[in-house]
């Protein structure tokens, strides 16, 4: 979530723009947002997180089943007392398992993808909205927002 949220700044997007200082003032207030660092402190941001977290722990599990029997098949393969005869039924086991982990980040992708989009759009017009009305309320002409990695985004 957060790499998306950064993502969304790194393309220069400014947050808000009121009107330039009337003449004769010549003082253009600016402010700066970290947004990554809004999305990594942020409670609701945390919540959509765990929420990702919770949809993806199915598929992960799944995921790791299918993988330790490709594991454990691939070094009975190997072992010197494997019988030569079971090998064809292996090697299909080893090719089904592939096939339904490639199906299973398939459909991880297409459940997760539609949700998490949702959520970062929510995320960014929330708070779009809160750094529109903090710079109104405090006389601020221009807000820019980056973003630094946050830790474990690099």
């Amino acid at each position: 979530l957060t790499a998306a949220g950064v993502a969304l700044v790194a393309v220069g997007q400014v947050f808000t723009q009121t009107p330039a200082p009337s003449a004769g003032t010549g003082v253009t207030k600016v402010a700066v947002v970290n947004i990554g660092a809004v999305f990594q402190k942020y409670d609701k941001a945390k919540f959509y997180k765990d929420e990702m977290e919770n949809m993806l722990k199915p598929f992960r599990l799944e995921a790791e089943k299918l993988k330790k029997e490709i594991l454990d098949w691939t070094k009975a393969m190997e072992h010197p007392k494997f019988d030569p005869k079971e090998r064809e039924r292996y090697e299909a086991g080893i090719v089904a398992n592939k096939r339904k982990l490639e199906d299973l980040d398939r459909e991880a992708r297409r459940r997760i993808g539609k949700k998490q989009e949702e959520q970062i759009v929510a995320l960014y017009k929330e708070v779009n909205q809160i750094v529109n009305g903090y710079a109104q309320a405090n006389g601020i002409h221009l807000v820019m927002a980056y973003g630094d990695p946050i830790d474990g985004d690099h």
